[in-house]
């Protein structure tokens, strides 16, 4: 448990904003506002925590608030009747921290939880926390020095979404209100505030509580609407800050009460909140707060409903429209301005267009946010036509408002020229391509107000653009700019010791001026470097803040490092600052004596300092250390106070066919080789010295797991690392802040954090046919053609999306060649790196190429869904091979009732609609996916292609030669293979399954050799390296050589387990979470009769492995015989047969 609350304390430590991310440093307490007393300097904040049922997420929760950083707090925990052993945790808590005071009552709902929590609180503050999330540990502090210095009767600080234990999310939404910090603001001044309406993302003042007299309904969801809204219009001021404040879990079971939009009661409880809010609200009589209510109920309230009632019966679907309609005809015409184009669109089409029009809608354009538009008249405006409307909408729902019209910004470069500052970068408006007229300015404002500093830009053409924008439409490559900042105007324009300038992009089109600060920036290069320059005294450093972009500091409080010899370092400051010490956080490392010359000196002494490889701080008496800086230094410029092993500074990088070498200087001690080291590949090579120079040469390509001919690597970042320590960096001039935008190479240099080195290899002239607005082109060009065009004698195989796996598509083609030679056949592959099956022409997937072919195919092989895009055109015959016997239900064969499963189910019977026969391997798979795709064309029952293998009279040789190409000796090897599971996310993307106890395997089994297979849709994620204690073989494209040359496997609900019941391996059902999955349940029961062993611990797994492998299992022969009937080497000859044979 302790771990445990170390590993989350850490998490929320590393996510505070950073130095040049700090609000300004606080002048005493303003006046509160007028009749209110003043709040004391610390004052004391209840933090309410209602309890019910949250076993599995009160540590995390509890741990959080008490882990604050403001200390002075009163916790009152209010058990809601729990019945689970949550308050056994907080029990243990509550002995360890008298803060905690514990209040009990029968099972009442969340708002009366809340209720009794406010009647318990005696704090000067009073705040929600709801026991399933968590905050920051410096959320509570972050509030109170505002309500401290503002005396506003609440602040309002920002939340993102837990996705998964490392993903957290904040959305655009939340990062555009809480982009600067707003303080004793009304609802008038920021009507868009109403859609932070979560209590957990408030502190209040008790005695403006106890004033409105708010209390939480009782007994409905969405208990925050009303109150927080009443809130919200009864405060004489409020602050906004621009902290994230409140981690929100997302469970992965869907039991949180704000994920089940899709119910009756829930539409219900939400639209009473509704109707009263909007009561409410036409009260305030506030023409700027009633447009901001309409941006927030389409947006906040009622997207999602309508994105589930696509799905839902025809009472739920017709309450939702009668609403939509009365909201839609209320409107006044100017509150369109403040609703999202596709919110406008989508609640059209559910009120006017129909629930399959709605559907096609909600499919793209709308969930994306790309919508196609036209010009009319001198503005954009939504496209009917392309959009599929059919009624007659009204121009105001089209239009494309100040709403849609945001400004994107991505910093390229910076570097300081002359007397000048040069900012590289992108910049445009949404829904405005880069063909029309526009410009771009970077204006400096200074955070304490005042005239700003504009300069202009002057445009380039930059390649890339299309990744970042994301928009399927708009081309916006000539959207790049250049500006030159002169030094002297912000100079000028600044006083006192230091001045800060924030960063916007303006953007002039359409009349108006837009402006936003760079929401990102290129992951390589000067952007990841401050830029400073020193002139008459005065330091200017251009940073980055994850926060609000790029910020310029004026600076006349300076101190920086311009000597070093080992231990000693001579430093020159500011005129009129004296520093005085250096710093280790709280360890004073050094006194600063002045040396005579102007200039100071000190010498490091880090005995007795646990971790010296930090950022060294100045003391000089006044404010707070500062990081001592480097004018003169190639990384980040800040100085450490110790440095690496050894230093390999890198001059040149050149690129030739397999091999990148690198030369440069040496310092200190050198290591025996160096590494490439990516996400998904990794090679390495030898370091030879002469002298004080270096050179190596590393391979950029791999053998083929195949048959050993060169792959090149996979299109990634690699960083250059050695294994011993030594640092290798990269001078600037190899990664220059001036580099050529106006085309892609293949492989580049990278320069990282701290001037590390790494090569990229990218898509290079291929970039732009990748990009979303690229693939549009080619969807209405290349594909158009080809579809308009004849069909040709070629197979087109599109297996496992593209991702390199084999499976029963690789045996089909493997006799379709024996069979058929006279018919070409392409294999679609996501990467070059990927080896296809021999015999076959590789094509990239999403080429114009593969557009072309799979227009102009006479046969596409697939074994899963076809792209959405996908229509088959005549004369074409689609083959589906599924990608095994399903044991999961999916799409309609999901029992009725189960959320979120409405787009999957639709998605197969599209996809279904355009098969001409489906291969099945029994005549209970035929009826399964019959059930789950609701496909009602010809099956051929031919067996699994995949599982010849298992048959073939080579077993014993391919077992050998897979040890062989994986590098395994004659030790024990155990296949551990899960299936993929919706909540292990990186990011939006599924990640891989790690739960079983590795370690205590190969304890158990000495010499053991465990295998990681991960699912196909995790087979772009990144490799699990050896810290993992796996060897990760989710690319090796041909499952059964891993089955074969295994000891064992352990798998859970994959559809895997059919393969292993062909051969002879042992299996084993590894489930920890198999109550996750027992309400959308099984096609057959695995676990009534098991072929194996289940087990949800690794601990119940190792007798079986250890001394049970023997053992038969009764419930595996029952398996095979249900499952595998038609089994018996020749399903693929019998596949391509009845499809390609010869009369």
């Amino acid at each position: 448990m302790a771990d445990k609350r170390g590993r989350l304390a850490g998490r929320l430590a590393s996510r505070f904003r950073k130095p040049d991310d700090a609000t300004p440093e606080e002048t005493p307490s303003a006046a509160p506002p007028e009749g209110r007393p003043p709040l004391p300097e610390e004052p004391l904040v209840s933090v309410v925590v209602p309890v019910y049922a949250v076993e599995q997420y009160i540590d995390d929760c509890l741990t959080s608030i008490l882990g604050q950083t403001y200390r002075n707090l009163e916790v009152v925990v209010v058990d809601d009747g729990s019945p689970d052993w949550s308050m056994h945790v907080v029990d243990q808590h509550a002995a360890r921290d008298q803060r905690i005071t514990i209040v009990h009552q029968d099972n009442a709902g969340l708002g009366a939880a809340r209720n009794r929590g406010i009647d318990e609180a005696t704090g000067d503050l009073v705040t929600f926390v709801d026991s399933d999330d968590t905050i920051p540990e410096n959320a509570i502090a972050n509030h109170v020095r505002q309500l401290v210095r503002t005396g506003s009767d609440f602040s309002v600080g920002a939340l993102e979404r837990q996705q998964s234990e490392t993903s957290y999310v904040q959305k655009p939404w939340s990062r555009r209100l809480h982009e600067v910090l707003r303080r004793e603001v009304t609802l008038e001044d920021v009507p868009e505030a109403m859609a932070n309406v979560f209590a957990c993302t408030k502190v209040f003042r008790a005695d403006f509580l106890a004033e409105i007299g708010l209390r939480f309904p009782v007994g409905v969801r969405y208990e925050d609407q009303v109150p927080i809204t009443r809130a919200y219009l009864k405060a004489r001021s409020f602050d906004l800050l621009p902290d994230v404040v409140y981690s929100w879990r997302s469970r992965r079971d869907g039991s949180s009460i704000t994920q089940q939009k899709a119910r009756k009661d829930d539409l219900h409880d939400r639209l009473l909140a509704v109707d009263e809010v909007r009561r409410m609200v036409v009260e305030r009589d506030s023409p700027a707060v009633l447009r901001g209510w309409y941006g927030k109920v389409f947006e906040f309230d009622l997207f999602a409903y309508i994105r589930a009632a696509v799905d839902a019966d025809d009472d739920y679907y017709a309450t939702l429209v009668e609403t939509v309609r009365h909201v839609l005809d209320s409107a006044p015409p100017d509150a369109w301005d403040a609703v999202d184009l596709r919110h406008r669109i989508a609640a059209w089409a559910l009120v006017h267009e129909g629930r399959e029009a709605l559907i096609r809608l909600l499919e793209s354009p709308l969930l994306t946010g790309n919508v196609p538009v036209r010009t009319h008249g001198d503005h954009p405006e939504a496209d009917p036509d392309r959009l599929g409307l059919h009624g007659d909408v009204p121009a105001e729902l089209l239009a494309v408002s100040e709403r849609d019209l945001l400004v994107e910004a991505r910093l390229d470069s910076l570097a300081v020229d002359g007397g000048a500052l040069v900012v590289r970068g992108v910049g445009f408006t949404r829904y405005v391509d880069s063909s029309l007229p526009h410009e771009v300015a970077l204006t400096f404002q200074r955070r304490a107000g005042g005239d700003p500093v504009t300069v202009a830009t002057r445009g380039e053409h930059v390649e890339d653009v299309n990744v970042f924008a994301d928009r399927h439409h708009e081309d916006h490559r000539d959207d790049g700019f250049v500006a030159k900042v002169p030094l002297e105007d912000l100079v000028a324009a600044s006083d006192g010791a230091r001045t800060v300038w924030h960063t916007r992009v303006a953007c002039t089109t359409l009349g108006r001026t837009r402006n936003a600060v760079f929401r990102d920036r290129v992951d390589h290069g000067s952007a990841l470097r401050p830029a400073r320059s020193l002139a008459d005294d005065v330091l200017v450093e251009a940073t980055w803040s994850d926060r609000l972009g790029l910020v310029v500091t004026v600076r006349r409080d300076w101190v920086a490092l311009v000597g070093r010899d080992g231990a000693t370092l001579t430093l020159r400051a500011a005129p009129g600052v004296t520093p005085s010490s250096l710093r280790l956080q709280q360890d004073e490392v050094a006194t600063v004596e002045p040396d005579g010359t102007g200039s100071f000196r000190a010498t490091l002494d880090l005995s007795g300092v646990a971790d010296a490889d930090r950022r060294l701080l100045v003391a000089t008496g006044s404010g707070k250390p500062q990081p001592l800086v480097d004018l003169d230094a190639t990384d980040d410029g800040f100085v450490r106070a110790v440095g690496q092993l050894g230093r390999l500074e890198t001059h040149d990088v050149s690129f030739d066919a397999g091999a990148v070498r690198l030369s440069g200087t040496l310092v200190g001690s050198a290591p025996a080789s160096l590494r490439l080291v990516g996400p998904r590949a990794t090679t390495s090579g030898t370091v030879t010295v002469d002298g004080d120079r270096w050179r190596a040469e590393l391979p950029t390509v791999r053998p083929s797991l195949l048959d050993g001919a060169p792959l090149p690597l996979p299109r990634d970042a690699y960083r250059v690392l050695s294994d011993d320590g030594h640092a290798v960096v990269g001078l600037p001039e190899l990664d220059p802040a001036d580099a050529p935008r106006d085309a892609v190479r293949e492989w580049a240099p990278r320069l990282l954090d701290g001037g590390a080195l790494a090569v990229e290899r990218s898509r290079g002239a291929e970039l732009e046919a990748q990009t979303r607005h690229g693939q549009q082109e080619l969807l209405t060009g290349a594909y158009a053609g080809g579809l308009r065009g004849e069909r040709r004698p070629l197979v087109l195989v599109d297996a496992f999306v593209g991702r390199g796996l084999f499976h029963a598509a690789g045996a089909v083609v493997a006799s379709l060649r024996a069979e058929r030679p006279d018919l070409d056949v392409v294999w679609a592959l996501r990467d070059e790196s990927l080896p296809p099956p021999p015999g076959v022409t590789p094509v990239s997937r999403g080429s114009a190429t593969w557009f072309e072919q799979l227009a102009a195919a006479s046969h596409v092989l697939t074994n899963g869904t076809m792209p959405r895009f996908y229509e088959k055109p005549a004369g074409q015959r689609l083959v589906q091979l599924w990608s095994g016997t399903p044991l999961l239900r999916f799409g309609y064969a999901v029992p009725a009732g189960e959320a979120g499963h409405g787009p999957e189910q639709r998605a197969f019977a599209r996809d279904a609609a355009g098969w001409d026969v489906l291969c099945t391997g029994s005549p209970d798979a035929t009826a399964w996916m019959r059930e789950a795709t609701r496909y009602d064309g010809e099956v051929r029952e031919v067996g699994h292609p995949a599982l010849d293998a298992y048959r073939a009279d080579d077993r014993a040789a391919r077992a050998a030669a897979g040890r062989h190409r994986l590098g395994i000796g004659d030790g024990p090897v155990l296949l551990y293979a899960p299936t993929t599971r919706q909540a292990v996310r990186a990011h939006t993307r599924r990640d891989k399954v790690v739960d079983l106890d590795v370690e205590a395997l190969h304890k158990a089994v000495p010499g053991l050799t465990v295998l990681h297979r991960g699912h196909p849709n995790t087979a772009n994620r990144a490799v699990l390296g050896p810290e993992s204690g796996m060897l990760d073989v989710t690319l090796y494209p041909e499952l059964s050589d891993l089955v074969l040359l295994s000891d064992a496997v352990v798998s859970d609900y994959s559809s895997l387990v059919v393969d292993v019941l062909a051969s002879d391996t042992p299996l084993a059902l590894f489930v920890p979470d198999k109550e996750d999955f027992d309400e959308v349940g099984w096609f057959v029961d695995l676990f009534e009769d098991p072929p194996g062993p289940v087990a949800t611990t690794t601990e119940e797994l190792l007798p079986w492995l250890t001394d049970g492998l023997g053992t038969s299992y009764p419930g595996r022969q029952r398996l095979a015989e249900q499952l595998l009937p038609l089994d018996d080497g020749h399903a693929a000859d019998r596949a391509v047969a009845a499809e390609w044979g010869r009369d």
